[in-house]
């Protein structure tokens, strides 16, 4: 097992966001449409991958900054989000860094 990174502070970690975001987006303009629709062994797209992460990037959003309960969030009964860890843990203590 590898240890894990841990922010030592808010700039630290919001230097570290900007750089994977920055790489990522990097990655995406290199490849071409064929490229962005091809799945992987999975099934998966990059273009789906992206897509999960931005709705995903949503819902922490909504969830973390805004305050909304999950449910309101992603638009569906409270039924569905029972059982589901969003709280501090979920985020690993940085999201009140």
């Amino acid at each position: 097992m590898t240890d894990q990174w841990i922010p030592k502070d808010k700039p630290e970690l919001m230097s570290a966001i900007e750089h994977e975001w920055n790489a990522l987006i990097q990655l995406a303009e290199s490849l071409t449409d064929e490229q962005m629709s091809t799945p992987d062994a999975g099934g998966w797209s990059p273009k789906d991958n992206l897509a999960h992460l931005a709705e995903w990037m949503n819902i922490l959003m909504g969830y973390h900054m805004d305050k909304r309960p999950a449910h309101e969030v992603i638009d569906v009964s409270e039924d569905i989000v029972k059982g589901w860890v969003m709280g501090k843990s979920f985020c690993l203590g940085l999201c009140r860094l």
